[in-house]
């Protein structure tokens, strides 16, 4: 019996290392160049839907390095780790298909291919990138394409104040400078962004060309799917009623009919995001598995839960951004350390929703439903408030901006795995309550100054459901200042 018992643990032992094996190389597969193992180990949960599990090995890399036939490790020059698939003989076309392909340049693919672009040397335009000192810090390539697409708004340039003020005010997030290793603004700019694309004279920067910018960045129109394509797509998933990974479809088309899609052919990066596109025809779930879209769209409801209150304590003090200030019992805030998590959300959502094509009706639409909705730069979460005229109004749950929208996307489960990092507050002020209401202009441009400059911080007194009581603090003094 206890025989019996082992051979049946080691048969479940050996099935489920199996399937973990075929997950990491259908991760892996569609990145030419490999995955950052940070990167990878994201892309894994957003697929998987939790954490990789290591079995015993003392970290990811030792893992990853038992498992030869599946994976290679290599170590970059910069100390970082890139993860590479090893295809086996049922992958290997579809390993010689991706290689062959051009390399997509957003999601967590991004973050791997800056990079290597830094350690091969070049800029996105695949240029030979000036570099005298390799121990010269250096922007990111995806953040002089930000830059790029703010100093396309402003053709007249910007001072460096201005455009950290509205970089902040466009992506809502602040410009890390000290985080790509530039002592103050003028550092960033004068040595950072020192080539081609800009020019910087009497401390403002402009685009040098901004034709050749809107040349290299017109968007290609998409192509749908041919039907006898779709029809053979469906064939699949109605042997797979439960759904296949959209990094398994290619696999089973090929098996069945000797079909391998190429998204690049239809104008997208990713077989993921032609799928979105198509959401007329198909559905993609929180695991992203692919479904026939057979069902009535259905959208998560709101609940004081899902905020993010919880990991505030009462009596400790935070260091916050000012998101959204109405007034001081309507005043919004994003915890500093969390700003990244949120940028990297809105990457996803809008590498996401930028390819669906279809529209909701707002007889689908209810109060009180989840929703994406599409900002200047990127899609964000929100709850519907009011419906009126085919319009919904919106509250943006990350930063409680209250806007109108003509269209909204039903908000996929995937991304409600992050809480709405948005805190409500209702401020106390001291010197409100000695200056009256003639005080209040001069506190809310003492909260936004501070803000700017990194150096607010706030003070949770008190919790009641999804709003905060708390006072508010600048720390550009010697001893922390009230406001």
């Amino acid at each position: 019996t206890k025989l019996k018992l082992l051979e049946s643990l080691l048969q479940e032992k050996n099935l489920v290392m199996s399937e973990c094996t075929k997950l990491i190389r259908s991760v892996l597969l569609p990145y030419k160049d490999g995955l950052l193992l940070e990167e990878f180990r994201k892309e894994y949960c957003a697929v998987k839907g939790e954490d990789i599990l290591t079995k015993g090995y003392r970290s990811l890399e030792a893992y990853l390095r038992s498992l030869p036939k599946v994976c290679r490790i290599e170590h970059l020059p910069s100390g970082e780790i890139i993860v590479m698939a090893v295809p086996d003989k049922s992958t290997e076309h579809i390993f010689r298909m991706v290689q062959s392909q051009l390399n997509p340049s957003s999601g967590y693919n991004r973050r791997t291919l800056d990079a290597l672009d830094r350690l091969r040397g070049t800029n996105e335009d695949g240029n030979p990138m000036q570099v005298s000192n390799q121990s010269q810090p250096m922007v990111s390539e995806y953040l002089k394409k930000q830059i790029k697409e703010l100093l396309h708004l402003y053709k007249e340039g910007l001072t460096y104040d201005e455009m950290k003020c509205l970089y902040y005010k466009h992506f809502r997030v602040p410009l890390d400078y000290k985080g790509q290793g530039f002592k103050d603004m003028d550092d960033f700019c004068i040595h950072g962004l020192n080539d081609s694309c800009f020019c910087i004279e009497h401390h403002k920067i402009c685009l040098r060309s901004n034709d050749n910018y809107i040349e290299r960045n017109m968007k290609i129109k998409p192509k749908d799917l041919e039907p006898k394509i779709v029809e053979m797509i469906f064939e699949v998933l109605d042997k797979n009623p439960n759904g296949i990974l959209d990094s398994y479809l290619n696999q089973a088309l090929s098996k069945e009919f000797g079909l391998v899609i190429n998204p690049l052919s239809y104008n997208f990066n990713s077989m993921r995001s032609l799928l979105a596109y198509h959401n007329d025809l198909f559905v993609l779930d929180d695991k992203w598995q692919v479904k026939r879209n057979c069902f009535e769209v259905q959208f998560a409801k709101y609940d004081t839960n899902m905020c993010a209150l919880d990991r505030f304590d009462i009596g400790e003090v935070y260091t916050v951004t000012e998101t959204c200030l109405k007034n001081l019992s309507y005043s919004w805030f994003l915890l500093t350390n969390k700003s990244y998590d949120l940028y990297y959300l809105h990457e996803e959502m809008t590498d996401f929703y930028s390819s669906i094509k279809s529209t909701i009706s707002s007889s689908q639409v209810q109060i009180n439903d989840l929703v994406a909705v599409k900002g200047k730069s990127f899609f964000y979460r929100g709850c519907v408030l009011q419906i009126s005229n085919h319009h919904f109004k919106v509250q943006l749950l990350d930063a409680g901006n209250i806007k109108w929208y003509d269209q909204v996307y039903c908000l996929n489960s995937q991304f409600l795995k992050l809480p709405f990092q948005g805190l409500r507050v209702n401020i106390k002020s001291t010197k409100l309550e000695v200056l009256g209401d003639s005080g209040l202009h001069h506190v809310k441009t003492q909260i936004k100054n501070a803000s700017l400059a990194d150096s607010l911080s706030i003070k949770i007194l008190s919790k009641e459901g999804d709003v905060a009581c708390g006072v508010l603090f600048d720390s550009r003094h010697e001893q922390d200042e009230e406001i």
